[in-house]
């Protein structure tokens, strides 16, 4: 089979991961794969190649990606890009089935919500296709009830959590959740020598964070709860990874160094967290941008969190709950998703610091000595994943 997929995604993450193990698990069963890359991102490009797909660059227009970037309906930037993603929809939809037949691809698969428009033209033109919905909805208002509406008429729609489907109003939609890097699965590396090649005491209480600057995942709130309990213990240390690499010290930066915490608000994300890991020093905290192999971050962690203001699948959580990591997540009904599944978590409410806090204080002492059982693979796999996604793209052929 010859999938033809569709990325939105312009820098490194969750679902670009997700696809680029989706991709080798394909191309290592046979299958052809070509991914037609929606933003420019060289990161993005090279992940998906050296997964084995043939990636070209395209200008197709998006709508705003709902789990970092839920823009109110009523902004400028939010009306003028579901204006272009409209009136473009039907050239876009044209150069994607030309794409379609010159290549002999099989099924088209669309790598989350940001595609509606071009979701809905497909629909109508009756083309095979799957389309991957990897976030929740923005809201519960106009443009919720208007991608609702394209997803039902969808040939095969599939969700990453249950949460997800629910919140979409998708009864017929299809769970598969997202997999877990097998590399990460068979990381065998020593504790110590991973604490000592980042930099990080030995006897540290390490909480891990994998969610870079962005508001929706709780940036702040993390922030505003370690700088509570780093007072309290001298033993917690935050690991924040996720953060573009760039220089770390901009002359905003700078003067919030000198600012008391009451006024570091007017700092972005990236510089407050900046500010704070140069005011507690290399051996409390540390700022890194992305990795794609996390096996080194995984194995120095005693907890993961995933502090969330909006209900979004936690991959960080739903990887060290495969790997027997303790976690903190938010009270929200895709973190509570996989929360569920392990003995070794433990759910705050959204945007409270001090619970946060509270929790990083308790976990440091009574996790670390803590038995702990790994789920293991399961349906995390990407053998199982691929299976599930393999079935799914046969059935969108079928109809």
């Amino acid at each position: 089979m010859k999938i033809l997929f569709l990325n939105h995604a312009g820098a490194p993450g969750g679902a670009s991961l997700s696809l680029s193990l989706l991709v080798r698990k394909l191309t290592q069963t046979g299958h052809e794969c070509c991914v037609l890359q929606a933003r420019e991102s060289s990161a993005v490009s090279s992940l998906l190649k050296n997964a084995g797909a043939k990636v070209d660059r395209v200008d197709i227009s998006l709508v705003d990606h709902s789990a970092v970037a839920p823009r109110a309906l009523l902004s400028p930037k939010t009306i003028a890009m579901w204006i272009r993603a409209a009136c473009s929809a039907r050239a876009d939809a044209d150069f994607v089935m030309r794409y379609f037949s010159k290549t002999g691809a099989d099924v088209i698969h669309l790598n989350s919500a940001p595609f509606v428009f071009l979701a809905r033209e497909l629909a109508r033109r009756g083309a095979p296709f799957v389309w991957h919905v990897r976030e929740p909805p923005p809201s519960n208002g106009f443009r919720t009830a208007f991608i609702s509406r394209v997803l039902r008429g969808a040939p095969v729609t599939v969700f990453i959590c249950k949460a997800d489907r629910e919140a979409w109003s998708a009864p017929e939609g299809h769970v598969v959740r997202n997999p877990v890097s097998p590399e990460l699965l068979g990381a065998d590396m020593n504790a110590d020598q991973a604490r000592a090649l980042l930099g990080i005491p030995r006897n540290a209480y390490v909480i891990l964070y994998l969610g870079g600057p962005a508001k929706a995942k709780g940036a702040r709130v993390l922030l505003e709860a370690f700088r509570k309990c780093a007072n309290q213990s001298n033993s917690l240390y935050l690991l924040a990874c996720g953060f573009p690499s760039r220089d770390d010290r901009s002359w905003r930066a700078k003067l919030g160094s000198w600012l008391p915490s009451q006024l570091r608000s007017v700092l972005s994300i990236h510089e407050a967290f900046t500010v704070l890991a140069a005011e507690l020093g290399r051996s409390r905290m540390a700022v890194m941008p992305f990795i794609a192999d996390q096996r080194l971050l995984f194995s120095v962690a005693d907890t993961v969190v995933f502090p969330a203001l909006r209900s979004h699948f936690p991959r960080p959580l739903m990887e060290a709950v495969a790997l027997g990591i303790p976690v903190v997540g938010s009270d929200l009904p895709a973190v509570k998703e996989i929360v569920a599944m392990t003995k070794l978590g433990k759910l705050v409410p959204p945007g409270d610091s001090n619970q946060l806090a509270a929790a990083f204080l308790e976990d440091s002492g009574r996790m670390r000595n803590v038995d702990r059982k790994a789920a293991g693979a399961g349906e995390f796999s990407s053998d199982y994943h691929a299976a599930r996604m393999e079935a799914l793209f046969e059935k969108a052929v079928r109809k």
